[in-house]
């Protein structure tokens, strides 16, 4: 099942090894401690840690954009940097190792359309490969001396857990890992933030009361979700609502269209910070729901809370929005701003 999952990306390739060492798509047993190992390090127990981390990586992007020409890009110049530099200090590399990782998760993105060309597929095996050596290397050369950074926390959990089909060692879960840690979380992020902007009866409830904040990116990731769904394998035939699914058999989980549920939320297609969303599905569910939701909540809401509190005014640059090709991932590409 899994190898056929990846079949469109070369089922032996370095995605396909990703995929049997990330929690979401490993079985039992050794799900459950591997899964358990990476959600600890970006719970809400750490959430004081993690947010000084954040704020001054959000504060220092900012400073960026005002020094610049009043022009800026909220993808390119806010979002994905909050993420590559933060991920960068959470796992003690240099800034030099920017290039690689943020290449590899560039280039795993069209990996999630509904159709890929070859040298896609060629790209994105040979930019994970690129990825996995750096943080091998990084992981071989650092051991002992990586307190506080994500290698530090899992490395001995990992190092436990000798059940089949266990990651060799921290470095390759971190590689399974980091897509979502980038582009992914970056891309909630956008979303968010332009969902705010074109939306200026909300946007101006949330300036009145920053308390608003949490309840405006969680309706933020109901209403735009950077994933709208993924894939599941049934490992044997089951009957669901009625409906047998053989064993063997892919599913796609829609979570976009679960956040648009009438049955659920009352007028689904309107953004109302108002809202309660406690039972959005933008990062799953059951016990595959993602570990890093905690860390993607928080450095969202500290990217927002930072404009709010640092920009006077913003104002959102007419263009048609780009939420690239069709595809499980929908992250919209750019959002030029004029700010001051």
């Amino acid at each position: 099942i899994r190898g056929s999952r990846r079949a469109g990306s070369g089922g032996l390739g370095a995605l396909a090894r990703m995929d049997l060492n990330g929690p979401f798509f490993m079985n039992e047993p050794v799900h459950t401690p591997i899964a358990l190992a990476t959600y600890r390090p970006m719970s809400p127990a750490r959430t004081q840690a993690l947010s000084e981390s954040l704020e001054r990586i959000a504060h220092r992007a900012v400073d960026r954009m005002l020094a610049a020409d009043g022009v800026a890009d909220l993808v390119s110049d806010y979002s994905l940097v909050i993420a590559r530099e933060f991920w960068l200090e959470f796992l003690g590399l240099p800034e030099r190792a920017a290039a690689t990782l943020m290449r590899s998760s560039a280039a795993i993105v069209p990996m999630l359309s509904f159709s890929n060309t070859p040298e896609e597929i060629e790209t994105a095996n040979r930019t994970a490969e690129e990825q996995w050596a750096l943080l091998e290397a990084h992981y071989e050369q650092t051991q002992g001396t990586t307190q506080g950074t994500l290698f530090d926390m899992l490395a001995p959990a990992v190092a436990a857990c000798d059940l089949p089909g266990s990651p060799r060692n921290a470095a390759a879960l971190i590689a399974a890992i980091t897509f979502d840690a980038l582009d992914s979380v970056a891309g909630a992020t956008a979303n968010v933030l332009y969902t705010c902007l074109t939306h200026p009866d909300q946007w101006a409830l949330i300036n009145e009361d920053p308390g608003r904040i949490n309840a405006a990116w969680r309706e933020g990731v109901r209403y735009e979700p950077s994933f709208i769904g993924l894939h599941r394998g049934a490992l044997e035939d089951i009957v669901y609502d009625g409906v047998l699914i053989p064993g063997g058999t892919n599913v796609v989980m829609a979570w976009g269209i679960g956040n648009r549920d009438p049955r659920v939320f009352d007028d689904p297609d309107r953004f109302d910070i108002s809202r309660s969303t406690r039972q959005a599905l933008s990062f799953g569910g059951g016990l595959r729901i993602c570990k890093g939701r905690h860390l993607a909540m928080l450095q969202g809401e500290i990217a927002l809370r930072t404009l709010i509190e640092r920009i006077e005014t913003i104002e959102l640059l007419p263009e048609p929005p780009d939420w690239g090709a069709p595809g499980l991932l929908r992250a919209i590409r750019r959002i030029p701003v004029r700010i001051g």
